[in-house]
C-alpha cells in the first residue's frame, strides 16, 4: 500500500540510511507509509529511527570532514541516543568523544599554561560529558581548581582540587596527580587545621614524589613542583609535630623524611635558597647549630644574593659564638668574595651593633668600630646601587656614633664636626637616629650646643675659650634653624644662644679695647704692635658680635611666629631690638605689649598654680621692665620709663627681685627727672648698635661716669 501524499515529504526527509532502502528515500518512505497504513506503528517507528540514526551518522562524517569535532559529537551523541543498542552508533560516539576530549584537554592545558585557570575550567567542564573517568581530564580540572583557590583565597576550591586529583591518581594514568592531591590537602589543612588532612597530604605527596620521574608534562603544571611541594609538606609536618608534642618516634621519622626531601630538592635545584634555609632550620630545631651553619654556608656558596640565607647565617653564627662569630664569618666571606655587596652589608650591620654596644659601655674601640662599619656600608653601595639608600642611612648612624664617642671624650669640636657631616653625607642625614641607642643628628647637635653653653659658663676656663664656646653653641643652633626653620624650639634656642654669643664677644672686645687704650692696666706695658693687634682682634669680635645679634633677632622673629602663645619668646624678640640692635623702637614695643597681652590672657584662661603661673608672671614683668628700658635709653622718656619700672616690680613674682631695676634704672630715672643726671649719658652707657671701637670706648667711659653718678 502506498503512503498518503501528506506523509511523503516527511519520509523523504528521513530516508538517509546507508542500507539499500536508505539509498532510495522514496522507497523508504513507501515502506514507512505501508507500515503505518497497516497499523504496524512499531515497525514504522523503527524504520523512522533507523533513517534518523543513519542521517546523524552521515552528519558525523560531514562534520569530521569539515574539522568540526563539536558538531560531529552532537551528531554522534544523537545517533547513539536514538539506537543505544546499535554497536556502530556506540562505537562512533566513543571515537568522536575521544577525539573531542583530546581537543578539549589540549585547549584546557593551553589555557593553564597561559595562566587562565578560570577559562581552562570552563573548557574542561565540557569534558565531563565526554568521559568523566578520564584521568588526564580530572588532573587538569584539579590544577584549575587549585590555582583558582590560591587566587581567590577560597579553601573550597582546595577541596574540589583534592577530589579531582584523587580521581586522576586512582585512574593510574596520571602519576603527578598524587602530588597535586597532596598539595590540595596541605592547603585545605590550613582552613581549620584538620590533622587528618595533613596526614593525607603527607601520604599523597610522598607517593607523588616517588612517582615524579614518570610525571613529565603533567608535573610541569604543578606549582611548586612535586619535589618542592613534598619538601614543604613534610618539613611543615615535622615542625608541627614538634610543637604539638607528638610521639618522639614519629617526630624522628618526620625529621628523617624532611632531611631526605630537602637534600633531594637541593640536589635537583641547588640554587634554591629556600631549601638550604629550611635544612638549616631543621638542624637548628634539633640544636645542631654547627650543622645548620654548614648548610647555610653551602647554600650561600650557590645563592650568594639570598637575603634569607644571610639572615639565617647571622642568627646561627650568633647562636654559636655571639656577635664576634657573625663578624668573623662575614670578614672571611669578604676575603673570599670581595665584590659580594651583601657580605659588606652584613659585616657593616654587625660592626655597627658592636660599636653601639661599645659606645654604651664607654669602651675605647667604639670609634674604630664605627669607622669600620661606615667603610663596609660604603663598599656595599659602591657594589650595588640598589642598597644606596639603606647604606647611606647607616653611614649617617656611624657618623653619629663617632660624634658621641668624641662627645663622651669631651671633644666637642670633633663631635660637632661628626654630627654635621651626617648632613654632608646626604640631605636629611641629620634626621637619622637609632631609637634607644642614638639620638638623631638634630638632637645630638642640640646637646653639643648645650655642652658648649655649659663650657662657656665655666668659670675655670679662659675668657677666649669661653667666647669660642659661646660662638660654637650659637653657630650650631643657627645651622639647625636653617635645617628646621619651622621648629619653634630650635628657633628659640638659636635666638637665645646667638644673643649670648653676641654679648660674650662684645664684652671680650670691650676688655681688649680697654687694655689697648689704657682704660685698664695689665701686668706689663704694651708696645704699639701689641696695641694694634689687640684693637684688630677687638674689631673682629665686635663685627662677629653684631652678626650673632642679627642672627638672634631673625631666629626670635621666627620663634615668635611659630609660638604665638609663648609670652617669653615674644618678649625676648622685642628685647633684641631694644637692648642690642637698638632700632625699630615701635616694633620692639609692639612685641613687649603683645607678650603682656598673651601672658595675661593665658593667666585669665586658668593656668595652674605653680611654676607655669610664676613663669608667665615673670614674663609679663620682664616685658614691663623692657618697655621701661626702651623709653629710657631709646626715647629719652625718664618719667614714662619710671612708671613701667615700678609696674615691673609690683607684678612680681616674689622670687624675681629685679636688682638692675632697683639699683640702676629707678635711681637713674629719678636723677634725670630731678635734673641731676643727663639722659644722654644713660643712652651712651647703654649703647649697643654699630659697635664701632670708638663708640664702644665712649660707652665704657659713660658707664664709669654713670656708675659714679649713681653712687
Amino acid at each position: 500500500m502506498r503512503p498518503t501524499s501528506s506523509l511523503l515529504p516527511l519520509f523523504a526527509a528521513c530516508a538517509c540510511a546507508t542500507s539499500t532502502e536508505a539509498t532510495d528515500p522514496e522507497r523508504a518512505a513507501w515502506g514507512i507509509a505501508a507500515a503505518i497504513e497497516a497499523g504496524d506503528f512499531s515497525r514504522a517507528r523503527a524504520k523512522v529511527t533507523d533513517l534518523w540514526r543513519a542521517d546523524e551518522l552521515r552528519g558525523v562524517r560531514r562534520a569530521l570532514a569539515a574539522g568540526d569535532l563539536r558538531g560531529a559529537w552532537g551528531h554522534a551523541r544523537r545517533a547513539r541516543d536514538l539506537a543505544p543498542a546499535d554497536p556502530d552508533a556506540r562505537r562512533t560516539a566513543g571515537e568522536v568523544a575521544a577525539l573531542l576530549l583530546t581537543d578539549v584537554m589540549g585547549e584546557g592545558r593551553a589555557l593553564l599554561e597561559a595562566g587562565d585557570p578560570h577559562g581552562a575550567m570552563a573548557v574542561l567542564d565540557e569534558g565531563l560529558e565526554l568521559n568523566a573517568e578520564a584521568g588526564e581530564l580530572r588532573f587538569l580540572r584539579g590544577v584549575s581548581a587549585l590555582r583558582m583557590g590560591l587566587a581567590a583565597g577560597d579553601p573550597f576550591f582546595f577541596a574540589d582540587a583534592r577530589t579531582e586529583f584523587l580521581a586522576a591518581a586512582e585512574s593510574g594514568r596520571v602519576p603527578a596527580a598524587w602530588a597535586g592531591a597532596g598539595r590540595a590537602a596541605y592547603l585545605a589543612h590550613f582552613d581549620g587545621g584538620d590533622p587528618a588532612l595533613l596526614e593525607q597530604a603527607l601520604a599523597y605527596a610522598r607517593r607523588g614524589q616517588a612517582e615524579v620521574s614518570a610525571s613529565g608534562a603533567d608535573a610541569a603544571l604543578l606549582d611548586p613542583p612535586p619535589v618542592r611541594s613534598w619538601a614543604e609538606i613534610v618539613s611543615f609536618a615535622y615542625t608541627s609535630a614538634r610543637q604539638d608534642g607528638t610521639d618522639a618516634a614519629r617526630v624522628a621519622e618526620l625529621f628523617a623524611w624532611s632531611i631526605e626531601a630537602l637534600e633531594s630538592l637541593v640536589g635537583e635545584v641547588p640554587e634554591e635558597p629556600w631549601a638550604w634555609n629550611q635544612l638549616a632550620n631543621l638542624y637548628s630545631w634539633e640544636s645542631r647549630d654547627s650543622k645548620a651553619r654548614e648548610c647555610i654556608l653551602r647554600g650561600l656558596a650557590l645563592c650568594p644574593e639570598s637575603v634569607a640565607l644571610h639572615e639565617a647565617l647571622v642568627r646561627t653564627a650568633r647562636s654559636l659564638g655571639g656577635s664576634e662569630a657573625v663578624s668573623a664569618d662575614y670578614a672571611s666571606m669578604i676575603e673570599r668574595r670581595p665584590r659580594l655587596s651583601l657580605a659588606h652589608w652584613y659585616f657593616g650591620v654587625e660592626r655597627l651593633e658592636q660599636a653601639l654596644d661599645a659606645l654604651q659601655a664607654d669602651a675605647a674601640p667604639a670609634g674604630g668600630l664605627f669607622a669600620e662599619a661606615e667603610q663596609a656600608f660604603q663598599s656595599c653601595r659602591g657594589l650595588n646601587e640598589s642598597y644606596a639608600e639603606a647604606c647611606l642611612g647607616r653611614e649617617a648612624l656611624c657618623r653619629s656614633g663617632l660624634g658621641w664617642t668624641r662627645a663622651n671624650a669631651d671633644d666637642l669640636e670633633g663631635a660637632r664636626d661628626a654630627f654635621l657631616s651626617m648632613e654632608e653625607l646626604f640631605p636629611g642625614g641629620l634626621q637619622w637616629g637609632y631609637p634607644g641607642k642614638l639620638y638623631d643628628g638634630i638632637e645630638s647637635l642640640r646637646r653639643v650646643a648645650t655642652a658648649y653653653k655649659r663650657r662657656a659658663e665655666d668659670p675655670e676656663i679662659g675668657e677666649d675659650e669661653a667666647v669660642l664656646a659661646a660662638s660654637r653653641a650659637a653657630e650650631i643652633c643657627r645651622t639647625l634653624h636653617e635645617l628646621r626653620p619651622e621648629d619653634p624650639d630650635i628657633a628659640n634656642d638659636t635666638g637665645f644662644l646667638n644673643r649670648d654669643a653676641g654679648v660674650a664677644l662684645e664684652l671680650r672686645a670691650e676688655q681688649l679695647l680697654a687694655r689697648c687704650t689704657g682704660l685698664t692696666a695689665g701686668p706689663e706695658p704694651l708696645d704699639d704692635t701689641t696695641r694694634a693687634s689687640l684693637r684688630a682682634e677687638a674689631e673682629a669680635q665686635l663685627a662677629r658680635a653684631h652678626e650673632h645679634m642679627e642672627t638672634s633677632y631673625r631666629a626670635y622673629v621666627s620663634a615668635a611666629r611659630l609660638a604665638p602663645e609663648d609670652a617669653r619668646v615674644i618678649n625676648d624678640t622685642g628685647l633684641i631690638l631694644a637692648y642690642y640692635l637698638q632700632r625699630d623702637a615701635d616694633r620692639a614695643r609692639e612685641y613687649f605689649e603683645t607678650a603682656i597681652a598673651v601672658g595675661q590672657a593665658r593667666i585669665a584662661s586658668g593656668v595652674d598654680e605653680g611654676r607655669d603661673l610664676a613663669n608667665l608672671t615673670e614674663a609679663i614683668g620682664d616685658a614691663h621692665q623692657n618697655i621701661g628700658v626702651l623709653l629710657l635709653t631709646l626715647e629719652g622718656d625718664a618719667a614714662g620709663a619710671l612708671e613701667w619700672f615700678e609696674k615691673s616690680l609690683a607684678i612680681g613674682p616674689p622670687s624675681v627681685t629685679r636688682p638692675e631695676v632697683k639699683r640702676l634704672y629707678l635711681p637713674a630715672c629719678r636723677k634725670v627727672m630731678a635734673g641731676d643726671l643727663s639722659i644722654d649719658l644713660i643712652a651712651r652707657a647703654s649703647y649697643w648698635n654699630d659697635l664701632e671701637p670708638e663708640r664702644v670706648l665712649e660707652k665704657l667711659t659713660a658707664e664709669l661716669r654713670l656708675r659714679d653718678a649713681l653712687r
